[in-house]
């Protein structure tokens, strides 16, 4: 839904004006345990729908009134359509003759969804990556967003030795590449980077520029990922990378981090059909903060 139908901007405004959103999980994906509260709270809502004869399955997109009665709701299989979406909340507007929220209070609520994992290293790089489709393959998907932590053991394979020269060049370990690259993947149904299986990865790191308290370092690589999870839509990834990254040899820290695609292409087949589409798609890649060893 955030990917797709909550990209696009007509659904965002009717959303900020008209309603106050919310964003539950049914699954624990931190392994957090539920408020009982808010275990109460969804509950109640599903058994409001399912009164009123409305779709209730786990993953819904709901009209609630401010008391929990369901005024309407929506599979996310058809409401991440954004046409479907947005007759869903135009009819809410009109039959609930719903007027416009005071733009201070949709300021004042406004909240970033995607926030940063905690770090489970002091010293980890902390990379954010993004992917999504081009204009060019005349796919709207939103854009994918997903965190990698690298640990001192795995980053500090980026960082050459201290009498490096300008020209040396080193292969990474093929687990760095591995886990780089299992996030690589647009928007799509499969969602977990446990559904993609590298069929190869490569990342060569070289010197570009030494000086007395800095080196820069290239990054080329080449990536073959099949992200092909539920059987039902077979995908592959296929892109050439490019990037590079500052270290610090007095503080010994990577102090930035960026990759993106020279040229990269998401094959896929809707349903195993047969026909297979190789829309265009972006990828790219940057450091949180800098990571000090």
């Amino acid at each position: 839904m955030r990917a797709v139908s909550l990209s696009k901007p007509s659904i965002i405004d009717l959303i900020s004006r008209y309603f106050v959103p919310a964003m539950m999980s049914v699954d624990d994906y931190g392994k957090e345990k539920k408020p009982r509260a808010e275990r109460v709270e969804w509950d109640l809502i599903r058994k409001s729908a399912e009164r009123h004869g409305l779709f209730h399955g786990t993953v819904t997109a709901y009209i609630v009134e401010p008391d929990g009665n369901v005024k309407n709701s929506m599979d996310v299989g058809i409401a991440l359509r954004p046409e479907n979406l947005e007759r869903m909340l135009t009819k809410a507007v009109e039959d609930l003759h719903l007027t416009p929220r005071d733009p201070q209070a949709v300021l004042a609520s406004a909240t970033w969804a995607s926030t940063a994992p905690r770090p489970r290293y002091r010293s980890g790089l902390m990379l954010h990556v993004w992917t999504c489709y081009l204009p060019s393959s005349k796919d709207n998907r939103g854009v994918g967003e997903d965190w990698i932590e690298l640990g001192p053991a795995e980053w500090g394979a980026l960082v050459p030795p201290p009498d490096a020269k300008v020209g040396d060049s080193w292969e990474l370990p093929q687990r760095v590449a591995d886990k780089l690259y299992q996030y690589f993947y647009p928007a799509v149904c499969v969602y977990s980077p446990k559904e993609s299986r590298i069929d190869r990865a490569d990342l060569t790191a070289s010197v570009l520029k030494v000086s007395p308290h800095e080196v820069i370092v290239g990054l080329k690589g080449f990536v073959d990922l099949n992200h092909n999870g539920n059987k039902q839509d077979p995908g592959r990834v296929i892109a050439r990378m490019l990037g590079a990254l500052r270290y610090d040899t007095k503080e010994q820290f990577i102090t930035s981090f960026q990759m993106a695609s020279e040229k990269a292409v998401f094959a896929w087949d809707y349903q195993g059909q047969g026909t297979v589409r190789t829309p265009a798609i972006a990828i790219a890649v940057e450091n949180l903060a800098a990571a000090k060893q």
